[in-house]
């Protein structure tokens, strides 16, 4: 029997805003009520879901960028203590001076980025609390709740040009005479938590990672390469693979826009390796490169 549809309905009232879903209504956090009146400041729409995806949306925004000040200050602080190092005499004093400021501002940016994490960690917590059973809500919770880390027995490598290096097999030559990686694609969007590009008004096409099939060498990798805040990362998640795994990354390319699908994924190839002969995760696990860029 289908399960019917649940009808969420915002509730204004004297102690607050709430969410009702069905018929029980859930009080909203204060700092999340108080956050949602200022995103939507003409007014909350007809659609909680919606309301309260777009201001996890817009706290990722603000965690991202109070984490880049904070690698700046960090910087500043690095700086200024060489610079008292390296002086003498009165330009010591002014140096300690700068030091003095520098690290104010890392306290500052300090509580500044624990305060966004704050914010999003309590509206997360609401979300999940809530009884939905269906639709983007259910999705972002079940997202959330899986977990995020790299694949243990995944070889890790920071560029394609050290992907393609360890192994000339995976490469193919383009139609400019370059090279690429020759793998058959399974989706360019999709997403892990904490990488999704907060700036993309749609979380649905917010994800940096595509997961390919190289035939050549029949291996299986997802590689980070659209994030506009982190650096490229290419995770092999397999080698010596046979076909069986290709109509679950079929299947699971439907799912490709909830969050942290990407880590659906990951599950497959764990799954399939217990029961494919033929199928194994990579047995040698590495980082090859150099990570670089500014991580958020």
């Amino acid at each position: 029997m289908r399960r019917p549809s649940q009808v969420l309905v915002w509730l204004h009232a004297v102690d607050g805003l709430h969410v009702r879903v069905d018929v029980r209504a859930y009080a909203v956090p204060q700092r999340t009520a108080t956050q949602l009146f200022a995103l939507f400041h003409d007014g909350l729409s007809t659609d909680p879901a919606a309301d309260l995806l777009e201001l996890e949306r817009a706290q990722r925004v603000r965690v991202c960028a109070r984490e880049i000040e904070i690698r700046h200050a960090e910087r500043a602080v690095a700086a200024a203590r060489t610079a008292v190092l390296d002086a003498r005499g009165r330009r010591r004093r002014r140096e300690r001076a700068a030091l003095r400021t520098a690290v104010i501002a890392h306290r500052r940016a300090a509580r500044a980025f624990e305060r966004a994490r704050l914010d999003n960690r309590v509206l997360r917590r609401f979300i999940m609390g809530l009884p939905v059973v269906s639709g983007d809500l259910n999705a972002a919770r079940r997202g959330w709740l899986t977990g995020t880390a790299r694949p243990g027995l995944a070889d890790i490598f920071f560029s394609e040009q050290d992907f393609l290096a360890a192994d000339p097999r995976r490469a193919v030559t383009t139609g400019w005479g370059g090279t690429a990686i020759g793998g058959f694609e399974y989706g360019q969007q999709w997403r892990r938590d904490g990488d999704d590009d907060p700036d993309v008004p749609d979380p649905a096409f917010s994800g940096p990672w595509t997961v390919a099939f190289i035939e050549q060498t029949r291996e299986l990798y997802a590689h980070r390469r659209w994030c506009t805040h982190l650096p490229e990362e290419i995770w092999l998640l397999a080698t010596g693979i046979g076909p069986s795994i290709l109509p679950r990354l079929r299947q699971l390319q439907r799912l490709m826009r909830d969050p942290n699908s990407l880590m659906l994924v990951v599950r497959a190839v764990e799954h399939h390796a217990h029961f494919d002969p033929e199928f194994g995760p990579t047995t040698h696990p590495r980082a090859r490169g150099t990570p670089g860029g500014a991580a958020c």
